[in-house]
């Protein structure tokens, strides 16, 4: 049960929290010329609080406090204990406020991901006085630390961000979704664990404490109207890296996530097109920026749109995670290194007319895609939707200096200009498929297949 403080006691903590501020060096009875032999026990020693009782004239930090403790609580009827165990209190007091512990939260497989450094100063009203007719003490609440840890994001520690699905507009060739915000990927802790970890180690005195952390994606709630809600979970992410850009090239990457690739949809079966994303002709006209883009097989010229490739590629990264069925991908002529991280050799060139990119959603739920940039110049591409619990795993990037012998692409091994990468699709039922996917550039620089000798594995469960 949740514990209520009365209103004295929170002007108790005032008081003592101005009394500590405001402290200043007293002077010692031989620099007043005050015969009386100055009080020099140690704090914490009952009996020397009890001889304080019987000397009222005393000027110890903690005696003056619990005087000012005695008079408040006493003015409002509240029963109090002896000067001496208030003036005990009082330093314990001091002690939890001089205490700093260094929390150290670490990822799922053990590793560091990052320190929060904790005192009572920072986050006072974790302590609360607890005073009886004879006893009188400062305890960590429990009850407090849970409520703030519940609603405060700790400065080192992300949370996941859920969306609620607001409404949706089919009246257009692509469903667009309204949505309360973007989910994003986040991390979480055991609360009420933690806030028991934290209490204890103040008592013990204790200066470092290891807490263990859980990422989740994030979600994306909707209400039915019949009033139920629902939750689309994420089925899998795309990422690539913009940096290094030119600006007008980053401001159409940004314009084809924000306003064309976030929160479209594909209905059940649906086939989806990544150039009916881009509503009309790419053009200054429709505030498209001039940038480079390829034409002619490996010509380059500055073309409206330029980076908008950016987005199809990582639309695709996502959708190959899903293990959606592809109609239609191409990769680029030449090799572009904007997409070397996150899956080099897994990109998607559209022009519209020409070329595009087109996937079925075989889900038996529409899927909603979600699309954003970080401040690292990541693209992401999120789905949600509700998976069917198929595990799709993608290995490679696979070249001609280390491709397995049994790695054929129609028929043959793979060429020095090409990269390919293995996806494997486990459905519930137990069946099984693969297919190699392949990108193959007028160059491939020899150092792309040195820099990734070795095989990677990116395994998605739904």
């Amino acid at each position: 049960m949740k514990k209520h403080f009365s209103p004295i006691l929170g002007v108790v903590l005032g008081i003592l929290t101005v009394a500590a501020v405001c402290q200043r060096d007293t002077r010692t009875s031989e620099q007043t010329g005050d015969s009386r032999a100055p009080f020099t026990a140690a704090v914490g020693n009952l009996l020397a609080y009890e001889s304080l009782d019987a000397e009222p004239h005393q000027n110890t930090l903690e005696y003056r406090i619990a005087k000012r403790m005695r008079h408040r609580l006493r003015a409002n009827g509240v029963a109090t204990p002896r000067l001496s165990v208030l003036a005990e209190a009082v330093s314990e007091r001091h002690r939890l406020l001089r205490h700093k512990m260094t929390v150290t939260f670490t990822n799922e497989d053990g590793t560091e991901h990052s320190l929060w450094d904790i005192s009572l100063h920072a986050y006072p009203t974790w302590m609360q006085p607890q005073v009886t007719s004879n006893t009188a003490t400062f305890v960590l609440d429990e009850d407090i630390m849970r409520d703030y840890l519940k609603v405060n994001p700790l400065p080192t520690v992300t949370p996941p961000v859920d969306a609620e699905l607001l409404a949706t507009d089919m009246t257009e060739e692509v469903v667009r979704a309204t949505t309360s915000t973007i989910a994003k990927p986040g991390y979480e802790f055991d609360i009420a664990k933690t806030t028991e970890k934290i209490s204890q180690a103040f008592k013990e005195n204790a200066g470092t404490l290891v807490v263990a952390l859980t990422e989740r994606p994030g979600r994306i709630t909707y209400v039915t109207e019949d009033g139920e809600k629902h939750a689309l979970t994420l089925v899998a992410s795309g990422k690539s890296n913009y940096k290094g850009s030119p600006a007008a090239r980053i401001a159409n990457v940004r314009k084809a996530i924000n306003e064309h690739v976030h929160n479209s949809m594909a209905l059940p079966g649906e086939v989806f097109s990544f150039n009916a994303l881009l509503d009309g002709p790419v053009s200054q006209s429709n505030g498209w920026h001039m940038a480079k883009i390829i034409v002619n097989g490996g010509d380059l010229e500055l073309a409206p749109g330029g980076g908008i490739c950016q987005a199809s590629t990582t639309v695709y990264r996502a959708v190959v995670n899903a293990g959606f069925p592809v109609l239609d991908r191409k990769a680029h002529s030449l090799y572009v290194t904007y997409y070397k991280q996150y899956g080099v050799g897994i990109d998607a060139t559209i022009f519209p007319g020409s070329q595009d990119l087109v996937f079925v959603n075989d889900l038996e739920n529409p899927i909603l895609i979600q699309a954003y940039d970080t401040e690292e110049q990541d693209v992401m591409v999120n789905i949600y939707g509700v998976p069917d619990k198929r595990e799709v795993a993608v290995e490679g990037p696979y070249f001609s200096i280390n491709a397995p012998e049994d790695l054929l692409i129609d028929g043959r091994a793979i060429k020095y200009n090409e990269i390919a990468w293995v996806q494997t699709i486990r459905h519930e039922d137990g069946r099984e498929e693969e297919n190699v996917i392949v990108s193959r550039y007028k160059e491939l620089p020899r150092s792309v297949a040195k820099e990734f000798a070795v095989p990677l594995e990116v395994a998605s469960a739904q």
